[in-house]
């Protein structure tokens, strides 16, 4: 994100195509990245596939939700 790197694991779930990060808080370096609202490379470490680049506009207001709809459901 920006000139930041962040190494995490992650699973792609076939299913829906998402990519999952499993025990990734809802806050932290990461999740105020993604709130910048720039762009993310997401690429394996081994080079074993070519690297994605995806916008993160609107990422503030989709995280936000996701955290209020978490608090009303007291998780």
């Amino acid at each position: 994100i920006g000139d930041d790197t962040f190494r995490r694991k992650a699973m792609l779930e076939a299913m829906d195509n998402a990519i999952v990060i499993a025990d990734q808080k809802l806050g932290g370096p990461l999740l105020a990245g993604m709130m910048s609202g720039g762009s993310m490379k997401i690429a394996p470490d081994d080079g074993s596939a070519k690297a994605d680049v995806f916008t993160l506009s609107g990422s503030t207001a989709a995280i936000k939700s996701l955290a209020a709809a978490r608090e009303r459901s007291g998780n």
